[in-house]
């Protein structure tokens, strides 16, 4: 893990939403925060960093943007959305200060993930036990004689 010191935008999109470590980054966290989010969100510690600065960039152009529901728009701006992006009916919307009369869908911030994760462990009788889910909502296990983070299927689940 890096110890360089990094600036991170306040409104950076991978801030913790709850629990240990609530509203600061993954690497502000406890390294075993850090280390849990890095398995499940599925990331190497080069995707992190990769993520974080693209975070910064997105946090950094919404400052500068407003941000509306379809219902919300001027009758102006719904007609220029729904003729420009007619399949982005409910919005959100991107209001931009040098084009104003025209809204552009927010585009998410899209996150680099390489972690591989094996099947099982090596060891010769494997405990799992439930560690986390995935980020797309796959269920993760630890081995409790080695400590390894795998997707093994565990009888009886």
């Amino acid at each position: 893990m890096s110890e360089t010191i990094v600036e991170s935008h306040a409104a950076h999109p991978m801030r913790i939403k709850r629990g240990r470590g609530k509203g600061k980054l993954p690497h502000e966290a406890h390294v075993d925060v850090f280390i849990k989010y890095l398995i499940v969100e599925g990331m190497t510690d080069d995707d992190y960093w990769f993520n974080h600065a693209s975070g910064n960039r997105h946090a950094a152009r919404m400052d500068k943007a407003i941000i509306l529901n379809t219902n919300q728009l001027s009758d102006d701006q719904r007609g220029w959305a729904l003729n420009d992006y007619p399949s982005n009916k409910k919005g959100p919307w991107v209001i931009r200060a040098e084009k104003p009369s025209k809204p552009q869908p927010i585009t998410p911030m899209i996150l680099i993930r390489h972690r591989r994760y094996s099947a099982g462990c090596s060891c010769a009788q494997p405990d799992y036990n439930k560690y986390a889910k995935r980020w797309d909502g796959v269920q993760l296990y630890i081995c409790e004689e080695c400590a390894e983070v795998v997707l093994a299927e565990v009888e009886g689940e």
